[in-house]
């Protein structure tokens, strides 16, 4: 005889593990054809929800099953369906550590169906099941579902209490949240729909960082066809004078709107509840031509967001952007309310690149373009970016878009009032840099070798427009000489420990090469000017260490640094430390580069003699009888062996020569190459390179040829500057 639906209801509430399984399908069987047709009543899935959370008998996919298909309403509900479901979500606590929670799809799934089926609950909420909304909202994975319910129990303005709104703020800031800053910017605009224009909820919500598209797609919600298209047959079929198609998606779309601002512009800003009306005619202006037909009618928008579109770049509409930045002195509301949106933009946009919510490469690079422009219009904006975003934590976010903002932000920077606590601040900076591992899983940046150095050049850059533009103010100067003498130590150490990477050691050489131009604009017999010279001046040997680095391209550094500094100290007496100090630095450097006196030197960069003695006579090398001063000179010695070998090729190929050196570049080999030379004459011309008699000869013509090769030129003009032989070469090409 077939079962009844409450024969079935009962026997399924009522089994237990001993209950066959065939039978349980048969009473499941015989509830979904029936509520199919006829729906349940809401005591009846009270009793079903009960069941589904408590018990053991059925899995997990036939318990969504039921929720799914047998929790079908044919008629308005009772409280007590909320009451039932709240109190079986979440996770156990201290209060009851043994009571049974159903799994996280279960309750995904009630939530989800307690969405689906508000038009039948009750209108109104009392105070505790808001409170326990509030607080179940901090469970992830039902967050969406429970954000809908909040919002449309939400009607007075009394419930809208100060504690929900920061529980709702505290819990969106924290990382780990799937879309927790959508969620909560969600109910806040649904309260400051209710309690009118707030300050304060403004700036809460423009102080969580989430994604427009995030929140629109909240705002849009699509409920399932499949269960409303049931539903809506249940309830015209079991109750037609209480409900019809049209009663049904009426309310469903109140429920929608409700989730909504207003009616969404395309150009509305992620940070503004509402789109203000906005005729500026800039968000139209794409050409020169427009922008000329249209200057004298150019009024500042109320929307930002428009005119930094992800799909183009409009650079024409920066031009009269940048007339406004002028008036911003003149106090103008409107000046000043145009640009704190702009920055807000900014601000909400970086925080998605640093949460990974800009995940394509072209988002974020029309993300930085917009930014450096901002930054060029409106000085303002870079130290508020740098100490908002240089952070430990966006460090270990995403170190790549750390050291990009260092690299475009710092070279924009102007100097602060404020340099005490701006050196503060870039210190930390660097420490952040120097001293923390880079972001997990990141490969790209090693904090010793890329990181690190990116970061330094671009203070360094920094520095170096400072110092050509603030030339006459001597605090700017003197400030940035000493970050640029904290920087030399950090990478001089840094290279101390990786001398193969090149990083450091171009990073140094920008840095050497901004010293070499620094100038002192006020007279030079003041206790001033001494500070200044003690800061210029590089000690603790540091010329020394940069030379025997070996490295060709610190070595010309270190010739353009001695050669810069040259006339800051023409005034002084012999016995100044700062001229003594330069002397010594280019009588070692001369002496390794040409003289080759380093053996007989008792000293050479402060390197004992015996030493070098001792090195020279135990070096292994593959040519027979070499002479310990063959390694030295600019011929010999490892930053230049190579380079001028290429010099020689390069003199080789210009004379059309009709023999080529293939000796070592040493007296020794030069003296065996003349005598080749010598037997092949024959008088004939362009035997080699003309007017070289001596290897002194040799040598002078490959240092004239080093001053044509752009990245050794200096160590050529060093040797033109500071040996007298070589002089009269200094001004020739």
């Amino acid at each position: 005889m077939p079962i009844t639906f409450n024969e079935a209801l009962t026997k399924l509430l009522n089994s237990e593990a001993t209950t066959d399984q065939w039978q349980v399908k048969q009473y499941l069987q015989k509830i979904r054809s029936h509520t199919a047709k006829h729906g349940v009543s809401s005591n009846q899935i009270l009793l079903l929800i009960r069941y589904v959370c408590q018990t053991t008998v059925i899995s997990e996919d036939v318990k969504l099953d039921i929720i799914g298909n047998c929790l079908i309403p044919n008629d308005y509900m009772n409280y007590d369906i909320i009451e039932e479901i709240l109190s079986h979500l979440g996770s156990p606590t201290i209060f009851s550590p043994h009571k049974i929670r159903p799994s996280k799809n279960v309750q995904i799934s009630l939530c989800r169906w307690l969405v689906h089926v508000f038009l039948l609950l009750p209108k109104t909420a009392n105070d505790e099941c808001l409170s326990t909304l509030i607080h179940l909202w901090k469970f992830d994975y039902i967050q969406t579902w429970i954000s809908y319910l909040i919002i449309w129990y939400t009607e007075r303005s009394k419930q809208i209490k100060q504690w929900r709104i920061k529980l709702l703020v505290k819990t969106a800031k924290k990382p780990g949240y799937t879309n927790a800053a959508a969620n909560a910017s969600l109910i806040l605009k649904r309260y400051m729909s209710i309690v009118g224009t707030s300050e304060k909820i403004s700036r809460l919500i423009s102080q969580l960082t989430y994604k427009t598209e995030d929140l629109k797609s909240l705002q849009n919600l699509q409920f399932d066809k499949v269960f409303i298209g049931k539903l809506e047959k249940v309830l015209i079929q079991e109750a037609p004078n209480r409900f019809s198609k049209y009663i049904i998606e009426d309310k469903l779309e109140l429920f929608i709107a409700q989730l909504r601002d207003s009616d969404i512009d395309p150009r509305k800003l992620n940070f503004r509840s509402n789109v203000p009306e906005d005729t500026s005619n800039l968000y139209n202006i794409y050409t020169l031509h427009q922008l000329y037909q249209n200057w004298s009618d150019i009024r500042l928008p109320k929307n930002v967001e428009p005119l930094f579109p992800l799909s183009r770049h409009n650079i024409i509409q920066f031009y009269p952007l940048a007339l406004y930045r002028e008036n911003l002195s003149s106090g103008n509301k409107n000046f000043e309310e145009f640009w704190s949106q702009m920055y807000n933009w900014l601000l909400i946009n970086l925080r998605n690149c640093f949460q990974k919510k800009l995940t394509t490469s072209t988002e974020r690079n029309i993300l930085f373009y917009n930014i450096i422009k901002n930054c060029q219009v409106f000085s303002v904006f870079v130290p508020r970016i740098l100490n908002d975003f240089l952070t430990l934590e966006n460090f270990l976010a995403d170190t790549n878009l750390f050291v990009a903002l260092c690299e475009r932000l710092f070279p924009l920077v102007i100097p602060p009032n404020d340099l005490p606590d701006f050196r503060n601040r870039l210190l930390k900076i660097l420490a952040i840099c120097h001293l923390s591992k880079t972001a997990k899983g990141d490969q790209s940046f090693c904090s010793n070798t890329r990181t690190f150095p990116a970061v330094c050049h671009s203070m360094i850059r920094m520095f170096e427009n400072w110092i050509t533009q603030y030339a006459d103010r001597t605090d700017i100067i003197e400030f940035s000489l000493d970050l640029l003498n904290d920087l030399r130590k950090l990478l001089l150490a840094n290279l101390k420990h990786s001398q193969d990477d090149r990083n450091v050691s171009i990073c140094l050489m920008i840095l050497l090469n901004v010293l070499s131009s620094v100038s002192y604009k006020h007279e030079r017999d003041t206790t001033a000017y001494s500070n200044f010279l003690e800061k210029l001046i590089l000690k603790n040997y540091t010329v020394n260490k940069l030379i025997t680095f070996d490295d060709p391209i610190l070595m010309d550094a270190c010739c353009k640094y001695l050669i810069g500094i040259k006339n800051l100290l023409l005034d002084r007496p012999a016995t100044d430390i700062y001229v003594q100090l330069q002397n010594q630095y280019i009588m070692d450097t001369t002496n390794y580069l040409w003289r080759n006196k380093i053996i007989s030197s008792r000293k050479f960069f402060n390197i004992p003699s015996d030493f070098i003695k001792a090195f020279s006579e135990n070096l292994l090398s593959q040519t027979p009888n070499l002479k310990p001063k063959s390694i030295y000179s600019i011929t010999g010695i490892s930053a230049f062996s190579y380079v001028t070998l290429v010099a020689e090729r390069t003199l080789e190929e210009r004379y059309h020569t009709n023999i080529q050196y293939h000796e070592l570049l040493t007296e020794e080999g030069f003296k065996r190459f003349s005598e080749l030379i010598a037997e092949r004459a024959d008088g004939t011309s362009n035997v080699w390179i003309p007017n070289v008699e001596t290897f002194t000869d040799l040598k002078t013509e490959l240092v004239k040829q080093l001053k044509k090769m752009a990245p050794y030129g200096n160590t050529a003009l060093f040797l033109f500057t500071y040996l007298k032989s070589l002089s009269k070469y200094k001004d020739s090409s």
